[in-house]
């Protein structure tokens, strides 16, 4: 129906809406990915005219619950188990989802910040001027939308000499002065913008900002169509994330020189046009993240080698079964056996898995395992066995191997494996590391 053939398409909805007032919207931040089993990486489409994030926005409504993307990644791309996507039979999908809260704005005290030789690139050939937020009159969470110019009055004239660039800005504590609007009438021609206009958004004062600062910020480039009264722009918001290192985002080819400079379209009349930007910033929680690495003597704790000794084993008649529980570090762990398979081994082969018990996993924790399941050839003294590595998780408490030993060599084994009908099964768990996330 949306032309996704040959794709696998990926959609997130909306649930549970009937709190929410009429007439209502939320506006979020979404990330749709697929996990690559094998790099332990995900795999996730870029947002268009974003290349400082993954995340596209999305507005939700009453007549719009679902967003997604049709042509996620290719059906053959996705098959390929070199890949990592589908391993096993199984996959992992997910999506990230970030709301953007709007507080109720407040007028607060602005002042203005000029330098009369110029600042930053344009120091020495200029004079810069800025709108500035007194932050000490600004209550927590709170956000001031302005619409600004700045000019030098021409006192004999009568006039005011402005910028051609008007602001538009959301100013917080995050973001007290405004970014600087560098604008490039013949494109930017470093950045294969020839041909364009190109524009750039520069943030600016960022001395009162903590060492390692980030913002993150929805932005939208704007240049005004001054017959319609109408802000043409690409496509909307971005987002972008700034830092020390890139305290600069636009786009190069924002629009093209002969369809500004045709004055029917309304962005060049009378030798004047209007660029600007709108500015939110997003003020995510703090979270931290301690990853612990556990190795040598003192961590011999955290390796366990678990024999479990199956009794009758040719007469067993039920899917599966369990182990008695195990202790590796502070959890709690069991195997899963199927003896006649599960999944696509199913009918064929012998399939077991390792589980975490979640009863011992505080919240909003990763359990980094390497391990291992096999089965006992006691007459060689040696193991048939698989290995993996995984993040154990409440999400992801299994994993292990749905073709362990196939049932014909199983068969061809079997006065080796099965001594008095006792089937050995050995696993050797060892935690690599605990990601704790508050």
């Amino acid at each position: 129906m949306k032309d996704g053939e040959g794709h696998i398409s990926i959609y997130i909805e909306l649930m549970d809406t009937s709190s929410l007032p009429t007439g209502w919207t939320v506006t979020a931040l979404v990330n749709l990915f697929v996990f690559d089993q094998i790099r332990d990486k995900y795999y996730t489409v870029p947002a268009q005219y974003s290349f400082t994030t993954d995340y596209s926005l999305v507005r939700f409504s009453a007549v719009k619950l679902e967003w997604g993307i049709t042509s996620f990644v290719e059906l053959e791309v996705f098959n390929d188990s070199s890949n990592g996507y589908l391993v096993g039979d199984d996959c992992v999908f997910g999506a990230d989802v970030f709301l953007i809260k709007q507080p109720i704005n407040k007028v607060n005290v602005l002042w203005m910040k000029l330098y009369p030789k110029g600042n930053g690139k344009v120091a020495g050939n200029n004079i810069s001027a800025y709108l500035c937020l007194d932050n000490l009159t600004l209550p927590s969470d709170t956000n001031i939308f302005v619409k600004f110019s700045i000019g030098v009055r021409n006192v004999v004239k009568s006039t005011i000499i402005k910028s051609t660039s008007t602001g538009k800005h959301h100013f917080d504590y995050l973001s007290p002065s405004v970014g600087r609007l560098h604008i490039y009438p013949n494109g930017n021609k470093m950045k294969d913008g020839e041909g364009h206009i190109s524009i750039y958004i520069e943030l600016m004062d960022t001395s009162s900002l903590p060492i390692g600062w980030t913002v993150t910020a929805l932005v939208n480039l704007f240049v005004f169509d001054q017959i319609r009264g109408k802000y043409f722009t690409v496509p909307d918001y971005s987002a972008v994330r700034f830092s020390a290192v890139n305290l600069e985002w636009g786009i190069t080819r924002f629009v093209e020189l002969k369809v500004f400079n045709d004055s029917s379209n309304g962005y060049l009349v009378g030798d004047e046009c209007v660029f600007g930007a709108e500015v939110f910033i997003i003020k995510q929680p703090i979270n931290k993240v301690n990853v612990l690495s556990l190795s040598g003597e003192g961590a011999n704790h955290l390796t366990r080698t678990h024999i479990w000794k199956i009794r009758s084993f040719s007469s067993l008649s039920l899917d599966f079964y369990e182990s008695v529980k195990f202790t590796c570090g502070d959890f709690k762990w069991w195997i899963k056996l199927y003896p006649k398979g599960n999944g696509e081994g199913k009918g064929n082969s012998i399939s077991a898995f390792l589980h975490l018990d979640e009863c011992n996993l505080p919240s909003d924790t990763k359990v980094f395992v390497k391990f291992s399941i096999g089965v006992q050839n006691v007459v060689r003294s040696d193991i048939i066995n698989s290995r993996a590595e995984h993040h154990f998780e409440d999400l992801s408490l299994g994993r292990g191997f749905r073709k362990l030993i196939s049932l014909n060599k199983f068969e061809d084994l079997k006065n080796e494996i099965l001594v008095d009908d006792v089937c050995i099964i050995q696993a050797d768990v060892s935690i690599v590391g605990i990601v704790t996330t508050k």
